[in-house]
């Protein structure tokens, strides 16, 4: 920068006085601070060592403008969001507790009625357990070996099968509910 374009800056931008500004230049070059090439007004200030810039202002128009640009570039502008992108999303369904009645059969199916407990009343695993033990206890005892194995394994299909349709039902209504509820109306 010039020493002209130097007193003008510190006129405009810093509000400084001509008087005042010649005067710190004058200081800063006797000292060795800034050096001055050239004649009294043309001088160009450099920092000792430095080089003069190739990019950058050259005149306080120059200095100004650039001030100005940074000050708008750090103020951040709102961009005008096309409508399509406002569009508003659907929620996410709200996720409740599910069972899996794949799981649910197959527990009702291994250990009978008391597989029903993963999704089932408590009150209706007991009842199926009472009936599930007096059914395989009466074919046990009063029939054939092989017509009991027939009767204990088409008791404990069909454990898998209520077991299924209790973990069905609990899906459904989001809580544990007896098969034959008279007060739901299905």
């Amino acid at each position: 920068m010039t020493r002209a374009n130097a007193i003008a800056y510190g006129e405009q931008v810093l509000g400084l006085s001509p008087l005042a500004m010649r005067a710190a230049i004058d200081e800063l070059v006797a000292d060795g601070s800034v050096l001055a090439d050239g004649p009294e007004d043309e001088a160009l200030l450099l920092w000792p060592g430095e080089n003069r810039p190739s990019l950058g202002p050259k005149t306080v128009a120059e200095a100004l403008t650039l001030e100005r640009l940074e000050r708008e570039a750090a103020v951040p502008v709102p961009v005008k969001t096309p409508k399509f992108m406002l569009a508003k999303r659907e929620p996410d369904p709200v996720v409740i507790d599910q069972k899996s009645v794949l799981a649910s059969g197959a527990l009702s199916f291994l250990f009978g009625p008391l597989g029903w407990l993963y999704a089932a009343p408590v009150k209706d695993v007991a009842v199926g357990f009472f009936v599930f033990s007096a059914v395989a206890t009466l074919a046990t005892l009063m029939l054939p070996a092989a017509l009991a194995a027939v009767i204990t394994t088409a008791a404990s299909v069909g454990s898998g099968v209520l077991g299924m349709s209790y973990a069905h039902q609990y899906n459904k209504r989001g809580r544990r509910t007896p098969l034959l509820d008279a007060k739901s109306g299905e």
